[in-house]
């Protein structure tokens, strides 16, 4: 028996002169496939070849979030899932809900302790309505769901995007100075920061403009902004302007 290697990613192979060849897969960040090629040669001199075909296979950590898309439910929204560079993306049902599975490579740990934030688009009638809801990061979430790796609304709220959580989201944003929050220590403190009153002002305000908008002119978002989020990020941005022209004054 003799093994060896002809093609895509190279390995150590041992045991090359046995029925049996081995090898140590390494760590890849995508599906790759290697070719070896096995001859055998008899007593009499006479030989045989064959090729074979290894697939070498990322390793994945997956979890599943399982939530609702609303204030009215959104039917047949996009969903997507942002986790640092990497987007995940599904749809909601007629009735709002959605499940979408996330996967990282297992030997990532720097995408592990990333911030998990999803999105809603509504489509039609419902175009106005672009909701957000910022989570923990995956490593939490995924102890979190526990040994399903399920992550439903009963075990986090947040996995339900909503006029609250696309308020709690775009005051975050504010506190933050509109600059991307990048630890869950961070989203901590900024989410006690936030004004309980004033966070249930701006989700009434979301739902009235997603409820009134359609049938009444006065309800209806501003011109050149497009849905509801943008709205409330334009509108605290000129906000911390605002202020910090008034405090330059001051000084």
């Amino acid at each position: 028996y003799l093994w060896s290697q002809n093609a895509g990613l190279s390995v150590a192979l041992e045991n090359t002169n046995t029925g049996t060849v081995s090898f140590i897969a390494p760590s890849v960040s995508e599906d790759k496939k290697i070719s070896l090629n096995l001859t055998v040669t008899d007593s009499e001199g006479l030989t045989s070849e064959k090729n074979v075909v290894v697939d070498i296979q990322q390793q994945l950590v997956k979890l599943s979030l399982e939530g609702i898309a609303t204030d009215s439910p959104l039917i047949d929204a996009a969903i997507k899932a942002k986790i640092g560079s990497q987007e995940f993306t599904t749809t909601t049902n007629s009735d709002g809900y959605y499940s979408l599975e996330l996967a990282l490579d297992d030997d990532d740990d720097a995408d592990m302790s990333q911030l998990v934030t999803i999105e809603a688009q509504g489509k039609e009638q419902q175009q106005a309505a672009l909701l957000q809801s910022r989570l923990m990061s995956f490593a939490s979430l995924k102890t979190k769901a526990g040994d399903d790796a399920v992550l439903t609304n009963d075990e986090d709220f947040s996995v339900n995007i909503t006029n609250l959580t696309t308020a709690k989201s775009a005051l975050l944003a504010r506190e933050n100075l509109f600059v991307d929050i990048k630890s869950e220590q961070d989203l901590k403190r900024l989410s006690n920061e936030i004004s309980a009153d004033e966070l249930v002002k701006v989700a009434t305000t979301i739902k009235v403009i997603l409820d009134k908008s359609t049938s009444n002119e006065l309800f209806a978002l501003p011109e050149g902004v497009n849905n509801v989020l943008e709205c409330l990020l334009y509108v605290h941005l000129l906000y911390n302007n605002e202020v910090l022209h008034q405090k330059h004054k001051r000084l």
